[in-house]
């Protein structure tokens, strides 16, 4: 059962519009002839409360900026705010620049606790590596060209910085060469001049130019040649080798190669002694750049059996574009878990997506990797499934855009020992050829099915069994409201789940659905900003706005948003039967919230004249809560009653909904 409320402008005639069957939401429109009774695109800054309906709040505006706001996120409850090229964070009041270097278009981000060792050189001499684990909330960010984090002091790249430059130069200069992205043990369990070892076959990770190899050294052997699995040239290009050796306290130890002195230096924290270097030795690399010559005996080396020595160096290789590049973010995992970062979509790798080693965004290994149907087609986004499962987004309207994915376990080879190594997969299966997804800001779930915009329209996408079947995986949602996505500048949509809602922001326009439904189309309201909003963002509950021209706004009751005073319609359903039964109206009431003073009600029963009420809401009950007064208490007797409510600016705030107590009765006429 609907109960229309009705918004016109202040120049609108008033006018008295009977409830239709099929009709959900409101209708602005002025003219009773120009109103589509199964649609609602015409309705403005209005918004449910349970089944009522209320004045949507205006914003209040918070700060401004110099730049279009591109993405709005939260770290520890602080708005961080990325405005042109720039991010700063809005503490107190107070604009704080951050980071000056991304790309000036929609970003994504989302706030992860992971642990992750920081290393990072501080010496000129390059003899200084040190480590340092950091366990903090991680702001992640893509802009469609960097992959960041923002740590809480500064931001940073997530892949290594330093890609093939000279990290000595750097240092000199007084910049610390810092590196977050992970380094697993590409290699372990190798032996000093020998090949043999068991090598992961998930590879490197892609955001880091590092590798780590794992040995066993007998410390009654003399210490010569350690044999790498891939040539090593970071020596030639000033990046230092890391050596950490697990001593017989039990600890593993860094020491750190110099490039300008034939001895070993030790690291602030070393605690053991190394002999020199052999007179005329220093750390050498053999014709293949294979062998690494410490040329040196270790002493109080662990010797229990198990790996003492790794050594980490950095090799040649293009920076991660596909990672670095990503557009979109979404989470899974195992079992329903959502501790899997996917990124995708990027310019160099469209139609692939990569997904993070678990609970760590910091590593994403070269086997992590899927293509998507047409490597040309971009992935656009990804949407959670009730069941576990994820459907992944396309925009190919000539192909499949939906590939649902399911989380397994895979082998990928075997250790030396015998032992199977597995990884992570997450195959997929191709769903329905609908429209492409445009974008991946139209993301969001509505109720419980996951949706996204394409050029026709919005679609859910429905997990209807346990099995990757493609039997209703894709409905139409947005029937009542086509014609108006048809006027829309789509390519600008930004979306957001907040509060239940699920709000579409195109430009100056936006489209907010609770996700209830009439004929399987899902019913919506529309507002309409004085601003073009570019971003948004929500914290609490409490929904945040940003635009086109740097404006930063919070919507807020205490609002500058709130327009021309309000003038409401409310109509009681009419009956079933065709020819009608007569209605008893027994009281009508009205929700309004705190305040005092008067509400102008006029009353219509049939075509006899208005009767005007005016209900005084007393200071002394004044309440910031909703609370019901009434309207009308003496029976009435009526086929179909009209209320017409006349509100002031001020007090449009107040009005929240209506209800009613009504009997059927008589006979049929």
């Amino acid at each position: 059962m609907s109960y229309p409320f009705h918004t016109l402008s202040k120049e609108a005639n008033a006018r008295t519009v009977c409830t239709q069957s099929g009709f959900w939401g409101l209708d602005a429109a002025c003219s009773d002839f120009s109103r589509d009774s199964g649609c609602s695109k015409d309705t403005q800054n209005l918004i449910w409360q349970g089944e009522a309906l209320k004045v949507r709040s205006g914003y209040r505006q918070l700060c401004k900026l110099d730049q279009k706001i591109n993405g709005i996120f939260f770290y520890n409850d602080i708005p961080v705010i990325h405005a042109g090229t720039s991010l700063y964070i809005l503490k107190e009041e107070e604009l704080t620049l951050l980071f000056d270097g991304m790309a000036d278009a929609p970003s994504q981000g989302v706030v992860r606790n992971q642990t992750v060792i920081k290393r990072y050189c501080s010496s000129p001499l390059m003899d200084a590596w040190k480590r340092e684990t950091l366990t903090a909330d991680f702001l992640f960010l893509n802009d469609g060209v960097n992959y960041l984090i923002y740590d809480g002091t500064a931001v940073h790249s997530v892949a290594d910085p330093y890609w093939g430059e000279d990290v000595r130069t750097i240092v000199y200069e007084g910049t610390v060469a810092v590196y977050f992205a992970a380094v697993p043990y590409t290699a372990v369990a190798k032996l000093p001049g020998s090949a043999m070892g068991d090598v992961d076959p998930r590879g490197d990770n892609r955001l880091s130019q590092f590798r780590c190899e794992s040995f066993y050294v007998d410390s009654s052997a003399e210490v010569t040649d350690f044999i790498l699995t891939c040539p090593y040239e970071a020596y030639n290009n000033n990046v230092p080798l890391e050596l950490q050796i697990r001593c017989d306290d039990g600890r593993w130890h860094n020491f750190n190669v110099s490039a300008n002195n034939n001895y070993l230096r030790s690291g602030d924290y070393a605690k053991v002694v190394i002999p020199a270097v052999v007179a005329g030795k220093e750390l050498s690399l053999d014709e293949e750049d294979r062998v690494v010559n410490l040329g040196y005996g270790i002493t109080h080396i662990a010797n229990d059996g198990m790996d003492n020595i790794r050594l980490t160096y950095a090799v040649y290789k293009d920076p991660p574009a596909a990672l670095n590049g990503a557009t979109v973010q979404g989470f899974y995992g195992a079992d329903g878990g959502e501790d899997v970062l996917f990124l995708g979509g990027s310019a160099s790798a469209p139609g692939t997506d990569s997904f993070s080693e678990p609970d760590n965004f910091f590593c994403f290994f070269e086997t992590s990797t899927e293509r998507l149907g047409n490597n040309k087609t971009p992935v656009t986004g990804y949407c959670r499934l009730s069941d576990g499962r994820m459907a992944v987004l396309k925009n190919d309207p000539n192909d499949s855009t939906v590939f649902f994915r399911a989380h397994k376990t895979v082998s990928l080879g075997t250790t030396l020992a015998g032992e199977t190594y597995t990884a992570d997969a997450y195959p997929s299966k191709t769903g329905a050829a609908v429209e492409g997804c445009i974008s991946p800001f139209s993301l969001g779930v509505v109720g419980n099915e996951p949706c996204f915009l394409t050029k026709t329209g919005l679609y859910s996408v429905r997990s209807v069994s346990n099995e990757l079947t493609n039997l209703n995986e894709t409905v139409r949602r947005s029937m009542t409201v086509d014609p108006l996505f048809q006027k829309l500048p789509l390519e600008k949509v930004r979306s957001i789940c907040w509060n239940g809602y699920y709000l579409l922001v195109f430009g100056k326009t936006a489209l907010i659905t609770d996700g209830r439904m009439v004929s399987g189309s899902f019913r919506f309201l529309k507002w309409i900003f004085a601003h073009e909003i570019t971003a948004v963002g929500q914290l609490n509950g409490m929904l945040y706005l940003g635009s086109s021209t740097g404006e930063f706004f919070l919507l807020d009751g205490s609002a500058d948003d709130s327009g021309t005073p309000i003038t409401a319609y409310w109509q009681l359903p009419v009956l079933e039967e065709q020819k009608g039964r007569k209605m008893i109206l027994r009281r009508l009431w009205a929700a309004v919230g705190g305040g005092g003073g008067f509400l102008s009600v006029r009353l219509r029963q049939d075509h006899l004249p208005w009767q005007q009420l005016s209900v005084h809401l007393e200071e002394e009950n004044a309440s910031e809560e909703t609370r019901w007064v009434s309207l009308l208490n003496n029976p009435r007797l009526a086929e179909t009653f009209s209320v017409y409510i006349d509100l002031t600016q001020a007090q449009g705030a107040l009005l929240w909904g209506f209800r009613t107590t009504y009997e059927k009765g008589g006979s049929i006429k």
